[in-house]
């Protein structure tokens, strides 16, 4: 089996790269397939495309490996024979620029796309959706990461040698797709040329031409956060972004544009993608938003003077905490990023710090390390925190010790902090930490039930009437 890689005549570096560091998988291999690597004519300042690549070779394998890898690999700067390359090739790994595709449908051949993101109308990523939607290509998405202070496209090594050896393997599969990469070729040009210039419909038919504009347009990140967050909101419970994102590919696409955003050196775009990360469930970047949220890294001069502390704004921490949320995956490491939060110095990230400990109260590791902090906090000097606090309490909480610190709280200047008082008693009730029902309707009528809000509901009243049916109900039933 033979597999063909480039990047088009000046080269690729996330192909280049991805195909030396996949060389190391493919090579137990080396005696049934032979690849042919394209590497490209690029020699710009900022990458010569063979200098690098032969670099990485030398870098990456000792010098027996490297005998092995020639066996079975053969690279060159440009291949004016691209027609030959193509003819002998099963599979050929690209970009998804249209000229390309365009060749490869031409000669029948199975394609492998390696798509370069935001470009203008993001056409390669759009043209290798189509390719794929048509049958005739696999499709694998960069992931944005820092290489030596730079921000690079990559793909893993590992990824791309498992995607060519799984195809490699499936000799029925190569065989349709590249029926299906031979009809996806726009066939007769002239007749669409003379239909757009003249204004006229097509007279011929094409069952089996799929183009790019017959798919969904790829939405805008901003458009995308929207209807991912109404979705949340929706239904919280049962959220999946797979039921807005209905086509995998388009998922997994927008996961790792989300994933970009998190090197970008402009914080909104950073906050932007803090966010998405969450929505579209993008567990693999779990470590990056902990690395956002426990980053202290200071805030720069002007930065400083708007009120900022560190380079991670508190915006950007508070969102990796709902994102955290979200995400629902809780482990030792999580919950020690969260703990920390519960100090952070902007108070809306220790408010959603505490927010986040009541949303895993069940899986919490420390109880009791994090009962006792919580406890610590309800004399924080913002009102929103001490009630979100307070909330968590209701469900971390498993002690007398804590109903006695949330009715102590009977007289707070703030009704909403009683409100939230009253109601975290009400779970220790129905979570069957407190049992003594009498003591508790004693201390829950001395709350002040006055609010200053000029509403016809009353939300501290109505969860008092709640509390006290629950505990007048159960005390009758015993």
């Amino acid at each position: 089996r033979v597999v063909f890689a480039f990047g088009g005549s000046q080269g690729a570096r996330t192909i280049n790269r991805a195909l030396v560091d996949a060389l190391a998988y493919l090579l137990p291999r080396r005696h049934d397939i032979f690849v042919i690597h394209g590497v490209g004519l690029m020699k710009t300042p900022e990458y010569h495309a063979w200098e690098d690549t032969s670099e990485r070779l030398q870098r990456i394998y000792n010098e027996q490996e490297r005998e092995q890898i020639d066996s079975f690999y053969y690279a060159q700067d440009y291949f004016h024979n691209i027609g030959d390359i193509y003819a002998v090739s099963d599979l050929i790994v690209c970009r998804g620029g249209a000229g390309s595709l365009n060749e490869i449908s031409a000669m029948g051949k199975s394609a492998l796309i390696l798509p370069k993101a935001n470009l203008p109308g993001n056409h390669q990523v759009m043209n290798a959706r189509a390719m794929k939607r048509a049958g005739g290509a696999e499709v694998i998405f960069e992931d944005t990461v820092k290489d030596g202070g730079m921000l690079l496209e990559e793909v893993e090594g590992q990824r791309l040698a498992i995607k060519i050896l799984s195809l490699l393997d499936d000799q029925q599969r190569l065989e349709e797709m590249g029926k299906c990469s031979r009809a996806f070729m726009n066939h007769y040009a002239a007749e669409r040329i003379a239909a757009e210039i003249i204004g006229s419909p097509l007279t011929k038919s094409f069952p089996n031409d799929i183009s790019a504009k017959d798919l969904d347009p790829l939405l805008s990140d901003n458009e995308l956060l929207v209807q991912l967050r109404s979705a949340w909101q929706e239904d919280r419970r049962q959220y999946e972004p797979r039921k807005v994102i209905v086509d995998a590919d388009d998922l997994d696409y927008y996961r790792h544009r989300a994933a970009s955003l998190l090197t970008s050196p402009s914080w909104p775009e950073r906050n932007l993608g803090v966010k998405l990360i969450g929505l579209l469930k993008h567990e693999e970047k779990l470590s990056s938003l902990l690395h956002l949220l426990a980053d202290r890294t200071p805030a720069s001069r002007l930065q400083k003077f708007f009120g900022g502390d560190y380079r991670q704004v508190g915006f950007i921490r508070r969102n990796a905490l709902i994102s955290l949320q979200i995400l629902n995956t809780w482990g030792p490491e999580v919950e020690a990023r969260v703990f920390e939060a519960l100090d952070d110095g902007y108070y809306e990230v220790r408010a959603q710090a505490a927010r986040t400990m009541g949303h895993c109260a069940e899986e919490l590791l420390q109880k009791q390390a994090v009962t006792e902090k919580l406890l610590s906090l309800l004399k924080d000097r913002s009102f929103e925190v001490v009630r979100e606090v307070v909330l968590a309490l209701g469900r971390v909480g498993g002690g007398r010790e804590v109903a006695k610190a949330l009715l102590g709280l009977k007289e707070h200047h703030y009704w909403q902090v009683r409100e939230a008082a009253l109601r975290a008693v009400t779970m220790l009730v129905e979570r069957g930490i407190v049992t003594d029902r009498d003591w508790l309707l004693k201390e829950t009528s001395r709350f002040i039930l006055t609010t200053t809000d000029f509403r016809s509901y009353f939300d501290i009243k109505e969860t008092y009437r709640k509390l006290h049916t629950l505990c007048k109900g159960e005390s009758d039933q015993e």
